[in-house]
């Protein structure tokens, strides 16, 4: 499911400036901090000496005069970076005049506010002011520059969640437009069913997919579903009380009248197909009494060919013995096996009077016609069913071998399953998935009216920033004139 994404990254066209350091590492952010408490011990021991030597009338004095006292625990090599990258002077040079040291305590605070506006907030960092200076990471920032900053990352802000609410109405209407169309296909569904039909899951799943542009897995419509409906909804009884399997189609297996089974259809889609014949095992068309072409039917709709064979149980039976009326197999019946060109097969009516023997071979019935004494008295070996002096085809399934369900409309039927909701229930559930379009729309009322909120936030905004650049404008002009 695709959304409109709107642009939530990058500075919507203004200068966005984190506040929040240079993401230094640990030991530099570590360093930067002692480098800084230094300079503002050596700024306050400087602010000391000067008090001292105004009270003492003195106009000039070297570093290393009695009148400063280094901070406690001042390394040398600290104080004369100081000196030397800060103050401009070193340590050991000649007398500095008052004015000097003052502008060393201004150099040394400055530097101090900058070094810590490069710290990140948690380790002592963020904004920093010095006589009027702003400084913003590592960078010396006007009182105007800093409030425009911090309006625009408030507006940058603003813009964000706009975007992040927009998303979501996109995604919510991407959302309602794959679930109207899986409610129109539920709904066709629900008209074709009968009474007795129920709704499967593959049901709803193939529903989800005819909208190509906007298609809807059952898996996301669960999951709608808990959220708006709750557990117990008929969308999620839908997977609890699906519960059968019916077993892939077999082209080479032979099937009884209700089997079900799973196959695609001409689309591709996969589909329960039931066997739709109460006749299952077909006869040589006009041979041996059959009737249409199909075995007569008994034993409660199993399929039976001249009381000789019958298919009951997934499984090909035949006559054993005289007397097997009403009697189910195994009782009086001997199971069908595959032939096999080393068996010994006999014609059991050359003796008495029973048929011959039946065997399943390449998809179909052979019944023993003849005896051959190739390979002994009155038994058949080597001579495969499809040599017509010893065998007759009496029978096979009623799907061709390597035709699918879909190519036999005539013996398969499509079926909704064995399993689902009823129809009663399946109409609840499409009343579910119209209740979670409802609340979709619902939900982007909300999103729309926090935008309209955000919007007002944004606009009086940059009022206000307008506003004050605008004084701003005006106060330096009017400064400009009286200059």
């Amino acid at each position: 499911m695709s959304t409109i994404q709107v642009r939530n990254v990058g500075t919507y066209g203004f200068d966005v400036t984190p506040l929040s350091g240079l993401g230094l590492s640990t030991s530099d952010a570590a360093t930067t901090r002692t480098q800084v408490s230094d300079a503002q011990a050596l700024a306050d021991a400087i602010r000391q000496a000067l008090e001292a030597a105004r009270d003492a009338g003195v106009q000039a004095f070297k570093p290393s005069d009695d009148e400063l006292t280094l901070p406690a625990g001042m390394t040398a090599s600290r104080r004369d970076e100081l000196f030397n990258t800060v103050i401009g002077r070193a340590y050991a040079g000649g007398p500095m005049s008052l004015s000097d040291w003052s502008r060393a305590v201004d150099d040394l605070e400055h530097w101090a506010g900058q070094q810590a506006s490069m710290l990140p907030p948690e380790a002592g960092g963020g904004s920093r002011t010095v006589r009027g200076i702003w400084y913003v990471n590592g960078l010396s920032w006007s009182l105007s520059e800093l409030f425009t900053v911090n309006r625009v990352n408030t507006l940058s802000e603003i813009d964000r969640m706009v975007a992040d609410s927009l998303n979501v109405i996109a995604a919510n209407n991407d959302a309602a437009k794959a679930l109207t169309s899986l409610m129109k296909a539920l709904f066709d569904d629900y008209y074709q069913m009968d009474e007795d039909d129920r709704g499967t899951l593959p049901m709803v799943s193939q529903a989800g997919q005819v909208d190509a542009l906007h298609p809807i897995e059952y898996e996301q419509l669960k999951k709608y579903a808990e959220k708006y409906i709750g557990t117990n909804s008929m969308i999620a009884r839908l997977e609890q009380i699906t519960g059968y399997s019916a077993p892939a189609y077999n082209k080479d297996n032979f099937y009884n009248d209700g089997d079900i089974v799973t196959a695609n259809d001409a689309s591709g889609a996969s589909k329960f197909y039931s066997v739709d014949d109460t006749n299952v095992l077909q006869a040589k068309g006009g041979v041996r009494n059959s009737v249409n072409g199909y075995f007569p039917t008994w034993l409660s709709g199993r399929d039976y060919y001249e009381n000789d064979v019958v298919f009951h149980n997934n499984k090909i039976w035949q006559k054993n013995g005289d007397t097997y009326q009403r009697a189910e197999p195994p009782d009086r019946w001997t199971e069908v096996i595959d032939y096999n060109s080393l068996t010994k097969y006999q014609d059991k009516r050359m003796g008495d009077g029973t048929p011959g023997q039946v065997v399943w071979y390449q998809g179909s019935l052979y019944e023993m016609i003849a005896f051959s004494d190739l390979a002994g008295n009155n038994n058949t070996l080597g001579a495969d069913p499809t040599d017509t002096r010893y065998w007759e085809l009496i029978g096979q399934p009623a799907v061709a071998p390597n035709k699918e369900p879909r190519d036999n409309p005539a013996l398969w039927k499509e079926v909704l399953g064995t399993g689902g909701l009823t129809k009663g229930d399946f109409r609840a559930m499409i009343d579910e998935v119209e209740t979670i379009i409802g609340a979709f729309g619902a939900d982007n009322q909300v999103a729309q009216l926090r935008n309209e909120t955000l919007f007002n936030s944004r606009s009086n905004l940059l009022e206000g920033l307008s506003s004050f650049l605008k004084g701003q404008q005006t106060t330096r002009s009017t400064l400009a004139r009286n200059a």
